[in-house]
């Protein structure tokens, strides 16, 4: 009998603690992959929040409507924007480190409309990171960048955001991975927290 009540007690506190640390992975941001095929007009735009491929239909002889949040057209990657919502791209240049949780892609976060990185070697202190310009990413400018040419081993900020609503927004970090020009891209992408819950 206490042989039996020991292993359930162990038991019970191994998920205990996997429910925790997914409850965690998932505040943080899961990574994700993505991949869109710009000769298929079904595997070219994702919904980055449904987690998905988008969809389209054709209203008429000329006009066809695009659901998601992005659409790839063999070269760039571009924002779908509607009338409620818009969003902006930057690119973060080409990361050399190697692939790691210290590593921009794993390490980047939002705090109070600022970005902090891992500090290496721990994993839970963050330091300042001076490498984006807060204002250039947090601004609702109209000349913002809602297309970005793809390159393998690049990252990108992605931010969404209501056109008249202040809070609504989401942003995302993406690495492309692998890219056929003209065809087809692959990327790792993550959401960063909301500033408003940092």
């Amino acid at each position: 009998m206490n042989r039996s009540r020991w292993l359930g007690v162990v038991l019970t506190a191994v998920m205990a603690a996997l429910v925790v640390l997914g409850m965690r992975a998932g505040e943080e941001g899961e990574t994700r992959s993505m991949t869109l095929n710009a000769l298929d007009y079904r595997l070219s735009l994702y919904d980055l929040k449904a987690e998905r491929h988008g969809s389209s239909r054709q209203l008429d002889d000329q006009l066809r409507e695009y659901v998601g949040d992005v659409l790839f057209d063999g070269e760039s990657l571009h924002i779908l924007e509607t009338e409620r919502s818009t969003g902006l791209f930057l690119d973060l240049g080409e990361e050399r480190k190697p692939d790691t949780e210290f590593s921009l892609f794993h390490a980047l976060r939002i705090y109070k409309r600022g970005f902090q990185y891992l500090q290496f070697p721990f994993n839970d202190r963050y330091v300042p990171y001076d490498g984006i310009d807060p204002g250039s990413f947090f601004l609702n400018r109209r000349d913002a960048a809602r297309s970005v040419k793809i390159a393998i081993g690049h990252v990108y900020l992605l931010r969404f955001h209501h056109r008249t609503a202040v809070g609504d927004e989401r942003m995302y970090i993406l690495r492309v991975i692998e890219h056929t020009p003209g065809v087809v891209f692959t990327a790792l992408y993550r959401e960063l927290a909301s500033p408003r819950e940092s």
